[in-house]
């Protein structure tokens, strides 16, 4: 390792005399302190990792298969720890840009809570563009398929207005 060196000359009162004092160091000594934004990131990731899996648990273990069935606490326990779980990862994300661009700080928090609170942050988008694009779909009920030489006419109603489409 290469050696940095600074000579401080002090004068010490006590012995009336001048001091030289080596500050010589390796490169490897030199302990940069953790980021305190970092590890708050990695922790908000390590918090949001745990509601979001216990959400998802929540959410499928009380799948309802029709479309009149009444919420379940537990659903409803499922979806505020997937939105409590979606916030802290974009805080997280907020926090961990914060941790990389401090000076004289290690990044290896700040980068790990990046990465991971990124991954939950997508996995909630994409929960919440599923649910959005199943409202759509569950709108309109199949009446009636007709099969006709090599033509396929589908009967659609709307369940809100019962009109045909």
């Amino acid at each position: 390792m290469r050696k940095k060196g600074l000579k401080d000359i002090y004068f010490d009162v006590e012995h009336h005399k001048y001091c030289i004092e080596d500050n010589s160091y390796e490169e490897s000594e030199l302990k940069l302190p953790q980021s305190k934004l970092g590890i708050a990131s990695f922790a908000f990731a390590l918090v949001g990792i745990v509601l979001f899996v216990i959400s998802i648990i929540l959410l499928v273990k009380t799948n309802n298969q029709g479309a009149y069935q009444e919420i379940t606490s537990s659903e409803i326990m499922g979806t505020i720890l997937l939105l409590i779980s979606g916030i802290l990862s974009f805080v997280g994300i907020g926090l961990g840009i914060a941790g990389m661009v401090t000076k004289n700080r290690k990044k290896i928090f700040p980068a790990i809570g990046i990465i991971i609170n990124l991954l939950i942050a997508l996995y909630f988008i994409a929960i919440i563009i599923a649910a959005i694009s199943s409202l759509e779909e569950e709108q309109y009920e199949y009446k009636s398929i007709q099969v006709n030489s090599n033509k396929c006419v589908y009967s659609m109603t709307n369940k809100y207005s019962h009109k045909n489409i």
